[in-house]
């Protein structure tokens, strides 16, 4: 889908289309990246609180070490 629509970023959180995105030479965030640039543009203020709403309303997965590595990329 992102080749025909030539998307400059492809958002995907699954490991095997990321993996074949990049094969395909495909730029591919997921939502944790997105959640990092909304922050960086100051469209969020704080990326913790919706973590953990991700987290305990949607079922959204995330390691310990991932989470962490996230919020200390975020200085928060």
């Amino acid at each position: 889908m992102g080749i025909e629509l030539n998307a400059d970023w492809l958002i995907m959180d699954e490991r095997i289309g990321r993996e074949t995105a990049r094969h395909m030479n495909v730029k591919v965030t997921g939502l944790l990246g997105c959640l990092l640039a909304a922050k960086h543009k100051n469209i969020v203020q704080k990326i913790a609180p919706v973590l953990l709403q991700l987290r305990d309303l949607a079922g959204f997965r995330i390691s310990q070490e991932l989470h962490k590595r996230i919020l200390s990329i975020a200085a928060e």
